[in-house]
């Protein structure tokens, strides 16, 4: 029977048991899955989206892959609705949501990267039949939206504020919101700039010239969880964005590569959301109908200043001026970094940039500007040029200018952009000059010289080649080799040794008899050697064949020679020799 001393000795080692099993079963889990970490993904191409594939990809989803690499992390990418993955972060069942707009607001529900990942804003699309201008001809019209974004929810506060009336007509996604006005089940619609950027020409809807609400594009995660996450990506980011040739930029290069041609299309419309939001609304419409004067005065206040924090953190310069360029609206800081003059020079004098074009590109310049202003319906001015800064330097621009219309027809503002692209220019200028170089040596070489894929199949020969084999490049380009080669087997044994791109050699010398055109066979001295990429594979094969059969001809003859003589010698010496011995017989 117990007593009570053995029943507290049984019981003390149930709870030690108890208590090491507990911590076992808690520990071992969450050190498992410390680097495991679940991802909240949604359609907002080409940031993130769900490929055909039904996996998660996009300019978010590489770089976190990218940084998970670094930091052996395992990623579990959970793709759904946008409010959904809001809820699942406030609810901390994700370790992270991509693509989410920055606000002061939602940095007290989550803690975001302190890196943008990158800016984007609101833009309004139409219907072919419609032709709305600002916000105020919205009013009693179907707009297509994403409930959830914050781009509809500034709209809608925005149009709240000025008392506008609008049928708000849902969509599930941005694609959807182009898929709306589409069908014609909406007159308007609210998109973010980078999806229009991808998406808009699969679509008959064309933009208006209204864009809003410029906002910072990050990632979160749960308050007060997973800062590791944050503090790894912001590490990341903070490095990459100051490496030119990082995966950060070559990203953005990928999933971003048409932006350069769209984006173009939209700076048309900065004078007219300067002009028309801060002028028109801020000043007209709410001075003089509306009294609400501080609240919508700070709001405004709040929009523009958001508006030059992100013109003031792009390299490129913005500007706006008077039709007549006698005046210079708005121009972006980056202007005293490329121009090297400081932009109350150009406020006091707005054709001041004109003196640093160098004089060769000026008269064109100067041409192209008159154009512009003499035109009824110009269209946008692209063009490049060099310019001198003051430290005689010299700098490649491109320029592209946007004539702004009233609803009259008049022009009354010249927007544009302007970017450094010197580094651009040189590299192009010394691609030609290489390429040039190659060529050049190339085409002069007197043996034969051919490039081949990893089939060995020829892509590239020189006039050589085609002088020695007797084909034309025509017929020989984008042939295997092995049509060459007189005999197979050397085709073969070639391919086994110096060809196969698993092999250890880089290069060989060999001989090998080859066939022309005509049938006829040559010995060919070779030297064959594998091409590379940056990375170290192997992407072809180069070979330099020259023809030795006159060569081992005239060596084959002096063989011949160098035995007949040395035949002669042995019957020369023998002879004398017997001379001798007669000579000796004589004497004695």
């Amino acid at each position: 029977m117990l007593n009570i001393s053995s029943i507290k000795k049984i019981s003390g080692y149930i709870l030690l048991i108890l208590g090491i099993w507990l911590l076992c079963s808690t520990a071992a889990p969450a050190n498992d899955k410390s680097h495991e970490y679940i991802i909240g993904t949604w359609d907002n191409p080409p940031i993130v989206f769900h490929d055909s594939t039904g996996e998660s990809a996009g300019l978010i989803v590489d770089i976190l892959k990218h940084v998970a690499q670094e930091h052996d992390w395992t990623l579990q990418f959970r793709h759904g609705a946008w409010p959904e993955h809001y809820d699942a972060l406030q609810k901390g069942s994700i370790d992270m949501l991509v693509a989410i707009a920055y606000t002061p607001e939602r940095s007290e529900l989550f803690d975001f990267t302190e890196q943008t990942v990158i800016n984007n804003w609101g833009v309004i699309y139409q219907t072919p039949k419609h032709d709305f201008t600002s916000i105020q001809d919205l009013q009693g019209k179907r707009i297509a939206m994403v409930t959830e974004v914050i781009h509809s929810k500034v709209f809608s506060q925005t149009m709240d504020l000025f008392n506008f009336r609008f049928e708000i007509v849902e969509a599930k996604d941005f694609e959807d919101v182009f898929s709306l006005l589409d069908q014609g089940k909406a007159d308007a619609g609210i998109i973010n700039r980078v999806v229009s950027i991808m998406k808009a020409d699969n679509y008959n809807v064309k933009p208006t010239t209204i864009i809003f609400n410029p906002v910072q594009v990050r990632m979160a995660v749960p308050k007060g969880k997973n800062r590791e996450l944050i503090h790894a990506l912001d590490d990341y980011l903070a490095k990459a964005k100051a490496d030119s040739k990082s995966y950060y930029y070559q990203a953005v290069n990928k999933w971003l590569k048409t932006e350069a041609v769209k984006t173009d299309y939209r700076w048309i419309f900065f004078a007219l959301t300067i002009t028309s939001i801060i002028f028109m609304l801020a000043v007209g419409y709410i001075y003089l109908v509306r009294r609400e004067v501080k609240r919508r005065t700070a709001a405004l206040a709040d929009s523009e200043n958001r508006f030059r924090q992100m013109a003031d953190s792009i390299n490129s310069v913005f500007w706006i001026s008077s039709a007549d360029g006698s005046k210079m609206i708005y121009a972006s800081p980056a202007y005293e970094k490329i121009w090297g003059h400081s932009l109350e020079s150009l406020y006091r004098n707005p054709g001041s940039w004109m003196h640093n074009v160098h004089p060769d590109d000026r008269a064109r310049m100067q041409e192209n500007i008159a154009a512009l202003l003499s035109s009824p319906n110009a269209a946008p001015l692209v063009r490049e040029y060099r310019i001198i800064r003051p430290d005689g330097t010299q700098c490649w621009i491109a320029d592209r200018s946007y004539p702004v219309y009233d609803n009259n027809g008049v022009m009354y503002r010249i927007a544009g952009i302007a970017e450094d692209i010197t580094a651009r220019k040189l590299a192009e200028l010394g691609l030609v000059r290489s390429r040039a170089e190659f060529e050049a040596i190339f085409n002069a070489i007197s043996d034969a010289v051919g490039y081949s894929d990893l089939d060995r199949n020829l892509m590239l020969i020189n006039p050589a080649f085609t002088k020695i084999f007797g084909y034309s490049s025509e017929e020989i380009v984008g042939k295997n080799t092995e049509m060459l080669y007189a005999n197979k087997a050397d085709f073969i044994q070639q391919g086994q040794r110096q060809f196969d791109k698993h092999s250890a050699i880089k290069n060989a010398a060999y001989e090998v008899r080859y066939i022309r055109k005509d049938g006829s066979t040559f010995i060919g001295d070779t030297l064959g050697a594998k091409v590379f990429d940056n990375d170290g594979s192997t992407i072809g094969f180069i070979c330099v064949i020259r023809d030795v059969t006159q060569r081992k001809q005239v060596e084959s003859e002096l063989l011949r020679h160098r035995g007949h003589l040395e035949e002669l010698v042995a019957e020369r010496t023998a002879e004398l020799s017997n001379l001798n011995r007669e000579l000796e017989a004589f004497s004695y």
